[in-house]
């Protein structure tokens, strides 16, 4: 009935106690600043709280890490 990965992440984010929450893979590398760009974009957009809203992070490929 439910994929156990998504059945698992969904309880994830249902328990998380921080406004936002930001999921990704095991092996995506944040750029050093992204955290300022997500909040200076939701300030941007004026996202709430309670806004159901996705912001999508690019993610590229690279040789190493």
């Amino acid at each position: 009935e439910f994929y156990p990965v998504n059945y698992l992440r969904n309880i994830a984010i249902s328990q998380a106690s921080t406004p936002y929450v930001f999921q990704l893979d095991v092996d995506f590398l944040p750029q050093t600043n992204l955290y300022a760009n997500l909040m200076s974009s939701i300030i941007k957009l004026n996202i709430t709280e309670s806004d159901k809203t996705a912001l999508i992070v690019p993610a590229f490929e690279t040789q190493r890490y």
